[in-house]
Parts: structure tokens; C-alpha cells; sequence
């Protein structure tokens, strides 16, 4: 199996700035919309599709509304060809909480095999 491409370790520092993360949230701000949940779904997917794509890796949308997965992610190594590994998307709100120390919205995993 080939390393991954786009999605690499030394681009990791650069979200998690603090001056990144609250360009993050200002934009949230400022593009706070009142969605139902299934448009929130579809452009969470949309933006999940965008990042893969850019970062020259395989995703794979499910089109049936209300399926346990939304979209999966096949990794592909530096020759373009797949690698077998895949990443399952599921874009519904039932893992994010807000943190109650600051109120920022967190991601949890409630069971340690879908990690």
C-alpha cells in the first residue's frame, strides 16, 4: 500500500491554529442560516465531497435519504490507484454536543470501533 496524498500530516498544524480555528467561527457567524436538518446533511456532504476531491481521493455518495452512511471515502496511494481503505461518512447531528466549559460544538464517538 502506497503513502496517502492531500491528506497529510504537515497540513494538520494549520487548522488547528487558533487564528484559523476563529476564522472558522466568524464565518460560522456570519453564515448562520436556518436549514432544515436534511439541507444541513446535504451540504455537510457536499463540503466533505469538495475536501476529497481536492485532495485527489475517491468519495462515493449514497443517495437514498435517511441511510446510516452518507458517503465513503476510498484512499488512494501516489500511483492513483485505490487502496482499499475507506472512511465512512455520516453527516446527522446525533455525535455533535456543545461543550459546556465555552459552548463550542464537539464531535464524540460513542463507541470506540467506529473511531
Amino acid at each position: 500500500m502506497g503513502t496517502f496524498r492531500g491528506l497529510t500530516a504537515e497540513t494538520e498544524p494549520c487548522f488547528a491554529s487558533p487564528e484559523i480555528q476563529q476564522r472558522v467561527r466568524d464565518l460560522q457567524e456570519e453564515s448562520a442560516i436556518d436549514l432544515s436538518n436534511q439541507s444541513k446533511e446535504c451540504a455537510r456532504v457536499g463540503e466533505v465531497i469538495s475536501t476529497v476531491a481536492l485532495a485527489d481521493q475517491i468519495s462515493r455518495e449514497f443517495s437514498v435519504s435517511d441511510q446510516v452512511i452518507d458517503l465513503e471515502i476510498e484512499f488512494t496511494d501516489d500511483a492513483h490507484e485505490a487502496t482499499g481503505a475507506k472512511l465512512q461518512v455520516k453527516s446527522g447531528d446525533s455525535h455533535l454536543r456543545e461543550r459546556k466549559g465555552d459552548g463550542a460544538e464537539t464531535f464524540t464517538i460513542k463507541d470506540a470501533r467506529y473511531a
